[in-house]
């Protein structure tokens, strides 16, 4: 009677704390299940569940007794799945992050060779620029020289003329292909290095993300496994308190039918006193 305690107020917000940790556990799986592998391969599925989600037109009455056994479940057991969450997490972010060591490792790598490719060909494609330039220029000198020419001459000349231009398609295909492997390597370097320094940037900030939630797990398990511990203190000190209130009134009852029993067998004693063994009036 009155107003509640402490203790009634803390078991009334322990009901709706059962419900926050459920659905927090409920949301932690779907939300994990969308984007990591190991939520998506399992969602941790227990008994006649795991079965039931193996089948396409029952997956969804699978989710509705997995969603349903996590009301059920005490804040203990979703307390140690969201930890065993965060383990399984780690795990992951620490699988992808090698995944992403590795391609940063064949970026750095093939950053090596168009490097090198392009301290090879670089000196090749002025080189041959060059020596083209030298050709062209000395065929055309020949072509002017041909053209003024008389027809004796013209005969002789042709046939330098032809040798010249075999030499300048030649050389031509030559620095064709030098420099376009140059030039190819050279745009590729930078694309290369975009990506390169990416991946680095990723390997980096998943190597802090793996470190933060191993330390939020590792900071938080005393906290998650005390939580119930205390709710079990709650409800012990207050069933002693219930204990308490039930012998307080008990005693108060008993004493009061213990001292009401004395004065009724007072009474009657008195009573029975003033009884004459025989009545006046039979005297």
């Amino acid at each position: 009677e009155g107003e509640m305690s402490k203790l009634d107020q803390s078991l009334n917000q322990y009901g709706n704390y059962r419900n926050t940790i459920a659905d927090l556990a409920e949301g932690l799986t779907d939300n994990l299940t969308e984007y990591v592998e190991f939520a998506a391969e399992s969602q941790n599925y227990q008994g006649m569940e795991k079965v039931l989600a193996l089948i396409p037109f029952t997956h969804k009455m699978a989710d509705r007794q997995r969603i349903e056994r996590l009301r059920m479940q005490s804040p203990r057991d979703n307390l140690q799945m969201i930890l065993q969450y965060g383990e399984q997490l780690f795990k992951e972010i620490c699988e992808v992050r090698e995944g992403a060591i590795s391609t940063y490792s064949r970026l750095q790598a093939n950053a090596d060779v168009i490097t090198a490719k392009i301290a090879e060909y670089e000196p090749k494609e002025e080189a041959i620029k060059e020596k083209l330039s030298a050709l062209e220029q000395a065929y055309a000198e020949k072509q002017k020289v041909y053209e003024s020419a008389t027809p004796q001459e013209q005969a002789k000349l042709a046939t330098e003329l032809n040798t010249m231009h075999k030499q300048l398609t030649e050389v031509r295909n030559e620095y064709d292909q030098t420099f376009t492997i140059y030039n190819q390597a050279q745009q590729a370097l930078e694309a290369n290095k975009q990506s390169r320094d990416a991946f680095e940037k990723m390997v980096r900030d998943l190597g802090r993300q793996a470190t933060m939630v191993k330390e939020k797990m590792d900071n938080v398990t005393e906290i998650y496994l005390a939580a119930p511990e205390a709710v079990k203190v709650m409800m012990t000190t207050r069933g002693m308190e219930s204990l308490d209130k039930a012998v307080s009134a008990a005693t108060d009852r008993s004493v009061d039918i213990i001292t009401q029993a004395a004065s009724a067998v007072s009474d009657a004693t008195l009573a029975r006193e003033e009884i004459q063994l025989i009545d006046e009036k039979v005297m």
